[in-house]
C-alpha cells in the first residue's frame, strides 16, 4: 500500500500556471535533496527566461550554503526563500513547475502533492518511487545544465507545460487515501 496524501484529488483546483514559478520543496539542508542542483540551474533558466522566479520552501534553519550559493550567483531577485509552511497550497495555485533532485525518496510526498496540483516535475533519476510516472521528466544526467535544458523546455512551452500538467494530475487518481 502506498503512503497517504495530504491533499484529497477532487477537491483541489490545478495550477493556473500564471507565474512563470518554479518550486523546490523539502529539507533545504539535507545534502541528499540535492537543492543546490535547482539553485545552480537557475543561473541558466534566467538566461532565457529572465522573469523566472524559483520559491524554496523549507526550513530556513541550517541553509547557508544554500543561501550563499545563490547570493554568489547573484540569484537573490530570482530565488525566494519562503520558509518551512504547513499548508503551501497558495505556492502551488499558480507555479509552473517542481525540480525534485532529491536521491533519496521512498515515495516522494512533495511530488504527489504538485502532481495533484496539476504541476509537471523534473525529477533526477528517481523512475523506481510509485508516483514517478504521468507529468514527469525524469532525467540521469545530474548537472544543473541539464535540469535547466529541461525546465527552459517545459517553460517556453505552454501546451507542452499544459499536457504533463494533465498527466501529472491525472496520474494521481490511483492512490486513494480511503484504501
Amino acid at each position: 500500500m502506498n503512503n497517504f496524501i495530504t491533499y484529497e484529488y477532487y477537491y483541489t483546483i490545478p495550477s493556473d500556471f500564471s507565474s512563470q514559478t518554479i518550486l523546490m520543496i523539502g529539507r533545504g539542508n539535507d545534502i541528499y535533496k540535492r537543492f543546490y542542483l535547482g539553485v545552480q540551474a537557475m543561473e541558466y533558466i534566467i538566461k532565457d527566461i529572465f522573469i523566472c522566479k524559483m520559491n524554496i520552501i523549507s526550513n530556513l534553519s541550517y541553509i547557508d550554503n544554500l543561501e550563499y550559493l545563490v547570493n554568489n550567483l547573484n540569484l537573490e531577485k530570482n530565488i525566494n526563500f519562503v520558509g518551512y509552511e504547513s499548508s503551501p497550497d497558495k505556492y502551488f495555485k499558480n507555479s509552473n513547475l517542481h525540480i525534485f533532485p532529491s536521491i533519496s525518496e521512498s515515495f516522494g510526498l512533495v511530488l504527489t502533492e504538485s502532481k495533484i496540483f496539476g504541476i509537471p516535475n523534473i525529477l533526477i533519476g528517481l523512475d523506481y518511487i510509485s508516483n514517478s510516472k504521468g507529468g514527469t521528466i525524469i532525467i540521469y544526467d545530474d548537472t544543473p545544465e541539464s535540469i535547466a535544458k529541461e525546465s527552459i523546455k517545459i517553460l517556453k512551452n505552454n501546451e507542452y507545460m499544459k499536457i504533463m500538467g494533465i498527466e501529472a494530475r491525472k496520474s494521481m487518481r490511483q492512490f486513494k487515501n480511503n484504501l
